[in-house]
């Protein structure tokens, strides 16, 4: 089948499974991806916003950003453009088809947290409260509001251990075939990234990166007793979103 202009999104906060969807739409021929344009701009300039008001010094490139995305002759006849941070309104391009997809914070947090102190060497572990999952909240409170009345949410667990079953469901929803491709892939899937992936934060995609294919996982209880009060407490208040956010999520038994 054939498509024109058809624009998906994938919206996530970080340590979701986002890079892994992402090598699985892009292992599609009909498909053009664009990785994080947003959060390049936050990568080069070694800071991650938190509100819309905030980017005043780089609003001008955000929102040559913005046109770019909008571009009708932007690429293949799909175009999927993944990102974890800047979810503003101001900044969602038209036209964009979303997939909201989401994880435990009681897993995803940790794992930020994780790769924090990874990509410092130690010197840091600070994550954003609620791990990213309040801003992909707004975003999908004021999508589903406009123009998205039918939401397509994927929880990671379910996709990393049922590909095969989410995924048409995922395709159908938005408008295209599923594809077997999207369940396997090349290792070192990112010549569609921007080079300013290439530095610190490498360590953080490095077994993505060495992936083939969707890896299930094993999430296991994790005691929040021993984490520090104040990622706790994130988590605990991430949890009620999650929660809200999964009751719409794709089931691998529809």
């Amino acid at each position: 089948m054939l498509y024109h202009n058809t624009r998906i999104a994938i919206l996530a906060h970080p340590r979701s499974l986002s890079t892994a969807l992402e090598f699985s739409f892009n292992n599609r021929q009909d498909t053009t991806i664009i990785h994080a344009p947003y959060r390049s701009v936050e990568v080069r300039f070694n800071r991650r916003t938190t509100s819309f008001a905030e980017i005043r010094g780089y609003r001008s490139r955000f929102m040559e950003i913005k046109l770019m995305l909008e571009d009708a002759n932007l690429g293949k006849d799909i175009v999927v453009w993944k990102e974890t941070s800047c979810l503003y309104k101001e900044l969602y391009p038209m036209g964009y088809t979303p997939i909201f997809l989401v994880r435990d914070p009681r897993y995803s947090i940790p794992s930020y947290r994780k790769m924090v102190l990874d990509v410092s060497g130690g010197v840091s572990d600070e994550v954003p409260y609620c791990g990213g999952l309040k801003e992909l909240h707004n975003i999908f409170n004021y999508l589903t509001k406009t123009n998205c009345h039918d939401p397509v949410v994927i929880d990671a667990h379910d996709l990393s251990r049922y590909p095969e079953k989410i995924l048409p469901t995922v395709c159908e929803k938005v408008g295209i075939e599923f594809n077997v491709s999207m369940l396997h892939w090349k290792q070192n899937n990112t010549d569609h990234w921007d080079p300013v992936w290439n530095g610190a934060l490498k360590i953080a995609y490095s077994n993505v990166k060495q992936s083939q294919g969707f890896i299930p996982r094993e999430e296991h209880n994790v005691d929040l007793s021993v984490l520090p009060d104040s990622l706790r407490a994130s988590i605990e208040a991430a949890i009620p979103i999650y929660d809200s956010l999964y009751e719409m999520c794709i089931k691998p038994n529809e």
